[in-house]
């Protein structure tokens, strides 16, 4: 037993020893690890912001992949929209040749316009299909809804509603219409008017 304790002892003072002579080596490692530590750090340090910069791009991605907005226009069939197009100018137009070849082709032009529409988001989907749903085979009407619930929508986003009853105008005028921009914008306007006019 004082054998191995002797032998740990010399092992220690070897090992001691040893880091002793190498003392200006060691200090030209020490020398060297800071600076290693500065890079390793000057990484770390710009790791969070390259990762604060590409979180919301890849929260975007991940809404985008997760969600496929559609327009409702490109499920239809060609063919059957253009016998529903050719048959509704007849029924509306009949004898008068000349109003029926008018309305096919304004009624064919607004359903390639619809075709092309970039439907990126809910709001979009939404007003899309709330236009087809209420005007069915009446592109014009369909594009012209959507058309006007859009800008509707983007002036909304764009009111100054700071006060507090504008605020509850709003409000209001939303719960009352749901997702029918032109009236919510109608109703806010028709109401902060006659409260303006109260004053």
């Amino acid at each position: 037993m004082g054998k191995q304790i002797m032998l740990l002892l010399m092992t220690a003072l070897l090992v001691l020893s040893a880091c002793g002579t190498d003392e200006p080596d060691a200090e030209q490692d020490t020398a060297d690890i800071p600076e290693e530590t500065n890079v390793v750090d000057d990484d770390i340090e710009e790791e969070p912001e390259g990762k604060e910069e590409e979180e919301p791009e890849e929260t975007e991605a991940e809404a985008d992949e997760a969600r496929d907005y559609a327009n409702v226009i490109t499920q239809l069939d060609r063919e059957e929209v253009e016998d529903i197009i050719k048959s509704d100018a007849e029924a509306d137009w009949e004898g008068d040749y000349q109003m029926q070849v008018f309305q096919i082709d304004t009624q064919t032009e607004a359903y390639e316009e619809l075709l092309k529409l970039e439907i990126d988001d809910q709001v979009k989907e939404t007003v899309l299909t709330n236009a087809f749903d209420y005007w069915e085979y009446d592109f014009q009407m369909v594009l012209f809804e959507y058309e006007t619930q859009m800008e509707a929508y983007y002036e909304l986003q764009t009111l100054d509603a700071e006060s507090e009853i504008e605020q509850e105008i709003l409000e209001r005028a939303k719960s009352n219409w749901g997702d029918d921009y032109q009236m919510i914008l109608y109703e806010y306007e028709m109401q902060l008017e006659a409260y303006e006019e109260l004053q």
